[in-house]
C-alpha cells in the first residue's frame, strides 16, 4: 500500500516537462520547468485516506515527509502508528518499529517507467497517455490558498490502466504547490493525501533520510 502514496508524488515531476505549442497545459507546465530548475527539496506534513473492499471503515493516517532532488523521500507516519517509508531511485524501504517488521523492496524497474510515461514526457506525449483536464477549483475548501486548479488524469495506455485509473492533483496556482492529491485504482481502493504547512528548499542532509535508530 505504501508503494501506492510514492508513485504520484513522482508522476509530480512531469510539471517540468517541455512545453508544446498550442497546448492549454503550456503555461503550467513552463511554469513547473521553470520552479524544477531550483527546487532541492520539499517538507510538508500530510494525512492520507485510504479507503477499501478490505477496510469497514476509511483508514486515516498523518505524519511529515520530506524529499529532495534527485529521487529520495523519507515519509515518517505518526498515526494510527509510527512507520517510516524510504524511497530512492532503486528501492522502498518500510519500517515499522513497534512490530519489528522491516520490508525492502527493489523499484528500479518501476522507476524507469516514470521516467518515460512522466519526468520525461513533454504535455503531447502525457496527452497520448492521458486524457487530461485542468480547470479553476470551485469548491471552496482551500480558503489559505488563493486559487486552487484541479488537474484530472484519466491513464488512456491498458498498462496503466492495470494499477491507476484516475489520478487528480489539486494545485496552488501561484506557487503550483500541491495541495491534495487523490488516486483511484483498477481494485475499486481510492487514496487521498492532503498537504499542509509545505516548505520549499528546506535544509536536507544524508542524515534527513535515514530511519531513527531503533528502527
Amino acid at each position: 500500500m505504501a508503494l501506492r502514496s510514492i508513485l504520484p508524488l513522482v508522476i509530480a515531476g512531469a510539471l517540468g516537462a517541455a512545453p508544446q505549442p498550442h497546448d492549454p497545459l503550456d503555461d503550467l507546465f513552463a511554469r513547473g520547468k521553470a520552479l524544477q530548475a531550483t527546487l532541492h527539496s520539499v517538507a510538508a506534513s500530510f494525512t492520507e485516506t485510504t479507503n477499501s473492499s478490505l477496510l469497514r471503515d476509511p483508514l486515516v493516517a498523518r505524519g511529515t515527509i520530506v524529499a529532495a532532488m534527485p529521487m529520495r523521500m523519507l515519509m515518517t507516519y505518526s498515526s494510527p502508528e509510527v512507520r517510516y517509508v524510504l524511497v530512492d531511485q532503486t528501492r522502498i524501504v518500510t519500517v515499522v518499529p513497534a512490530r519489528h517488521q522491516r520490508a525492502e523492496l527493489n523499484i528500479a524497474d518501476m522507476q524507469k517507467r516514470i521516467q518515460k510515461y512522466f519526468v520525461e514526457a513533454s504535455p503531447k506525449d502525457l496527452r497520448q497517455s492521458f486524457d487530461i483536464t485542468l480547470t479553476p477549483d470551485s469548491s471552496g475548501q482551500y480558503a489559505s490558498y488563493h486559487d486552487v486548479d484541479l488537474m484530472d488524469m484519466r491513464p488512456r495506455r491498458s498498462q496503466i490502466k492495470e494499477g491507476l485509473t484516475r489520478l487528480r492533483l489539486w494545485l496552488d496556482r501561484a506557487r503550483l504547490v500541491m495541495v491534495k492529491m487523490r488516486m483511484d485504482y483498477a481494485d475499486g481502493d481510492s487514496r487521498t493525501i492532503e498537504l499542509g504547512d509545505v516548505k520549499i528548499n528546506v535544509p536536507i542532509d544524508d542524515r534527513t533520510f535515514v530511519i531513527p535508530s531503533g528502527g
